[in-house]
């Protein structure tokens, strides 16, 4: 896709959220193969990280 005849100067994205835990590839990998090319260098990118945490109540003092 980062090679393709498709993607234009036009074409590219204003921004590029990139979640650096996928399952099959690391991110920060995929970062480093756009900043190395001449037409995706420029487009900024943010690295982000989504973790989800089972949500449990925490014990009052009243029930310890």
């Amino acid at each position: 896709m980062i090679n393709s005849p498709l993607v234009t100067p036009q074409s590219l994205p204003d921004i590029i959220l990139m979640d650096i835990q996928l399952p099959e590839v690391d991110g920060f990998q995929i970062i480093r193969h756009l900043k190395l090319h001449p037409l995706w260098k420029n487009v900024p990118t943010i690295a982000i990280a989504i973790a989800v945490w089972l949500l449990v109540p925490m014990p009052t003092s009243a029930s310890l």
